[in-house]
């Protein structure tokens, strides 16, 4: 999980800063200026950057769901024979159901029963996703703006953006993860129900498993309500809002150098 989210984070930044130059390139040859990005630019560059990573990184995080989400993790069946649905019926005997014991085996799983569309199950909840990262970005870049425009009136600098501290940094960043987690956690929701493991019934036939997107969402609509979309989004602030802050004042630092 930490690596997967090193090599996320670092290719949506770079990603991100290259499409950045992109515009500001554009900008300067029509109108000789144009440094700063407007919001909407800003949105746009972080959702091309969120686009490229998810298409790169998706079977990572399908891979990450489905060992989080097995009963028992990755330990030997054998020794749990008293947890259940750890054996299935198949033809008349007792077989053990199979199991992931780490990530290798977890990849020829999905390729032996799904082929390559395994990898990318709850592809465009990802996609739409994106938009939590473009929303973040574009909430960080205006409430950096704001905050280094009262730094700069509040210490009277004659000129020049005023430099903010990693404190600062950080909680600008927990506010904007915040801000973009609010309106987009539904997908995040749609996304892991989508990318859990299909279960298999007693005859090995396939259980009846929500399939597409929209379904999902009617599905936990009416089982769960409202509230069903917003399941889990407490403890996932807890996680991202630190993590964010964290990276993000890193970021700084490294771009400052």
């Amino acid at each position: 999980v930490c690596s997967s989210l090193g090599v996320a984070w670092g290719l949506y930044f770079m990603a991100y800063n290259g499409f950045k130059e992109q515009f500001r390139g554009r900008s300067q040859e029509n109108d000789g200026g144009g440094l700063v990005l407007t919001p909407l630019q800003n949105l746009f560059c972080a959702a091309e950057a969120g686009v490229a990573v998810t298409l790169l990184t998706n079977p990572i995080w399908v891979l990450k769901t489905r060992l989080q989400l097995q009963l028992g993790g990755g330990l030997d069946v054998n020794r749990m024979k008293g947890v259940e649905g750890l054996r299935t019926k198949s033809r008349g005997s007792l077989a053990l159901q199979d199991r992931y014991t780490g990530m290798s085996s977890a990849i020829r799983s999905i390729w032996r029963k799904e082929g390559v569309a395994g990898f990318y199950r709850g592809i465009w909840p990802s996609l739409m996703l994106v938009t939590q990262g473009s929303m973040q970005l574009m909430a960080y870049e205006a409430l950096t703006s704001v905050t280094q425009q009262q730094q700069h009136e509040k210490d009277g600098h004659a000129a020049g953006a005023a430099e903010l501290s990693s404190l600062q940094v950080g909680a600008i960043g927990a506010c904007s993860k915040l801000f973009a987690v609010f309106f987009t956690y539904p997908l995040q929701v749609a996304r892991t129900r989508l990318q859990k493991r299909q279960t298999f019934g007693g005859e090995g036939a396939k259980q009846k498993t929500t399939t597409g997107t929209l379904s999902v969402f009617r599905n936990i609509l009416y089982k769960e309500g409202f509230v069903g979309l917003y399941k889990g989004m407490i403890p996932n602030l807890m996680r991202t809002m630190p993590q964010s802050a964290i990276t993000f004042a890193v970021y700084e630092k490294v771009k400052s150098y």
